[in-house]
C-alpha cells in the first residue's frame, strides 16, 4: 500500500485521472484487438464448417440412404424371384438408380472431405467395400432373374 501511495504523491488530481484514463483506453484497445482476432478465427472456422463439414455430412448421410434403398430393392427382387419381368422391372430400376447414386454422392462427399486428415484412407476402404457389395448384389440379381 505504501508503494502505491508514493506513486501518486506529489501529482495533481487531474494528472492522476489522465493516467487512469490512458490506462483504460490502452486496455480497451488491446481488448478490442484480441476480440477482433478471436472473431476472425471463429468466422473462419464457421465458414469451413458451413462450406465443407455440413455439406459433407449431408452427402454421406445421403450415400448411406441410397445404399439402404438399393438393398431394400434387392430384397424385394429376391422376394419376387420367378415373377414376370414387368413386375420386377421397377425394382431393378430402383436398385440401379440407388446403386449409382451411392458412388455419385460419395464422390461429391470426397470433394468436401478429402482435406481432412484420414479421409483418403476411409475413402479407399469405402470404395473397396462398395466393390465387394456390388459383386454380391450382382449374384443376387442373376439368381432372381
Amino acid at each position: 500500500m505504501n508503494a502505491l501511495s508514493s506513486l501518486w504523491n506529489g501529482k495533481s488530481l487531474k494528472s492522476q485521472l489522465w493516467t487512469v484514463c490512458g490506462f483504460l483506453i490502452v486496455s480497451g484497445l488491446v481488448g478490442v484487438y484480441f476480440a477482433q482476432t478471436a472473431g476472425d478465427a471463429a468466422r473462419s472456422d464457421f465458414r469451413f464448417v458451413a462450406e465443407n463439414t455440413a455439406p459433407a455430412g449431408s452427402l454421406l448421410a445421403n450415400t448411406d440412404r441410397d445404399a439402404y434403398q438399393a438393398q431394400l430393392a434387392l430384397s424385394q427382387l429376391s422376394a419376387l424371384a420367378g415373377q414376370p419381368e414387368d413386375v420386377r422391372a421397377p425394382w431393378v430400376a430402383m436398385f440401379e438408380e440407388n446403386r449409382d447414386q451411392t458412388l455419385t454422392r460419395f464422390e461429391e462427399y470426397q470433394q468436401h472431405a478429402l482435406g481432412v486428415e484420414g479421409e483418403a484412407a476411409i475413402g479407399e476402404t469405402y470404395l473397396s467395400d462398395r466393390t465387394a457389395w456390388l459383386a454380391s448384389t450382382e449374384a443376387v440379381l442373376v439368381a432372381t432373374d
